[in-house]
């Protein structure tokens, strides 16, 4: 009996001693992130002359005291899971904009939402073939399919990938955007290679187009490192990675996910009663720690099915764990520059901003348009007229010039609407705020074909 003891503790001991040691790099990535933090509250943004089109988010392009430019998206839903995966990443090193919560006074008001960094591209994943991108573009996609599995990443879309280009427009990388942690879906997943989350389903986008593309040879992926990074992830102490997730530690799921569990219950009642967030957490680390066994066996099946042969990444994780904190030192010398100069400017209180834009009319557009593909053509009509009164009141009741003016324009848009009883939004798409050269917010939108 003590000879089993004995063994059993030498066992958990090489076991122990064998695990790589990330201290270093954490404790250089925590002092990052305090200097991030600090810098960004010092930062004090105007409006930029950058135009981007929106959808069902309200957002406009900010510009920093350094020239830097920053997309501010209106809204509290989706904030958590987006800081947890750009936290996650930027400790992996795998590209994704930087992202803070931040509130701004729009007309006076305090709106909250988000800033994030910017990124300039020459188009999205599918704006592109295959053998058009970059190798490490191709990989950082692999990357991102493994981060799906490991932290419900799952929010594919065709726009979810930006490609970044060079001075010439050569496309020389690519980045995730709009991260979100779809924690509802743990245990009612599958790590294939056509997985999609439901709200895709049955189209599918997802990551399917890219595997097909290797199954058929259009271009070479190295499976071994990428089970590396499997590997890599999965050795991250369990304390930490579940840092990533502080809200769900509170219990508070409310703004991980890309729609709320409130739509989630109406359309998808089946798939919110099967949701587990008592348990999230524990399993989710149970999760982590197979990441290099699951993801073994998933390549294995991919290189098959290409008629390739996989080999099992074995290395020592130390290399990859060193070379990450040598990047947090780099960050932290830059981070340590930025302050200074911080220091040296007369940080006065952000300004307001005098916008043509309505944040509560908004709201009303997006509670008559969201989901309502699923509804009858009476339903509709419905919804626009309720729509059109509730915002007649909104106008009467403003006192803001600006305001007014955006809630003139939503109205006209609705009455349009009515007048020529087209009630089926997919004959157009409302593009509810762009921005302007002129640096003023105006309702754009794209009439329907008579």
């Amino acid at each position: 009996m003590k000879v089993v003891l004995l063994a059993c503790l030498l066992l958990v001991a090489c076991k122990h001693s064998s695990q790589p040691e990330w201290q270093d790099a954490i404790q250089k990535f925590n002092e990052a992130e305090k200097l991030q933090n600090e810098n960004f509250k010092n930062l004090r943004f105007e409006l930029s002359n950058q135009k981007v089109d929106t959808f069902a988010t309200v957002k406009f392009v900010l510009r920093d005291q350094f020239g830097r430019e920053w997309l501010f998206k209106y809204g509290r839903f989706q904030v958590d899971g987006a800081i947890a995966q750009w936290r996650l990443y930027h400790f992996l090193g795998l590209p994704t904009p930087e992202i803070h919560k931040i509130t701004l006074n729009i007309n006076g008001k305090p709106v909250p939402g988000t800033a994030q960094i910017f990124q300039k591209n020459i188009g999205t994943f599918y704006d592109f073939t295959f053998t058009e991108l970059p190798k490490n573009a191709l990989f950082d996609v692999g990357r991102n399919f493994i981060m799906g599995w490991a932290s419900l990443n799952y929010h594919v879309h065709p726009k979810q990938f930006i490609v970044i280009g060079s001075e010439s427009n050569k496309p020389v990388g690519i980045e995730r955007i709009d991260n979100s942690v779809e924690w509802y879906l743990l245990g009612q997943d599958e790590l294939r290679y056509d997985y999609s989350t439901p709200w895709y389903a049955p189209g599918g986008v997802g990551y399917r187009f890219y595997w097909r593309s290797y199954f058929r040879k259009d271009y070479d992926l190295n499976l071994t490192a990428l089970h590396q990074f499997a590997r890599a992830i999965e050795s991250i102490p369990d304390d930490f990675f579940l840092s990533f997730f502080k809200p769900a530690k509170a219990g508070d799921f409310t703004n991980f996910s890309n729609v709320t569990f409130d739509l989630i219950q109406e359309n998808a009642p089946d798939l919110a009663k099967a949701a587990d967030s008592q348990n999230f957490l524990s399993r989710l680390v149970e999760r982590k720690n197979h990441l290099g066994e699951d993801f073994e066996k998933f390549f294995k099946k991919m290189a098959s099915i290409r008629g390739d042969q996989f080999n099992a990444d074995h290395s020592d994780l130390s290399e990859f764990i060193k070379l990450r904190a040598q990047s947090f030192d780099r960050e932290i010398f830059e981070l340590k520059n930025e302050s200074l100069r911080l220091q040296s400017q007369n940080i006065e209180k952000q300004k307001n901003f005098d916008m043509i834009t309505c944040i509560p009319a908004h709201e009303i557009l997006f509670d008559t348009y969201v989901f309502s593909d699923f509804d009858t053509r009476e339903q509709r009509k419905n919804k626009l007229q309720i729509a059109l009164d509730q915002l007649k009141k909104l106008y009467q009741e403003s006192e803001n010039e600006n305001e007014k003016k955006a809630i003139r324009a939503d109205i006209e848009q609705i009455e349009f609407s009515l007048d020529k009883k087209i009630y089926n939004i997919s004959q157009y798409r409302y593009r509810l705020f762009g921005y302007n050269a002129d640096k003023l917010m105006k309702l754009l939108f794209t009439r329907p074909k008579k």
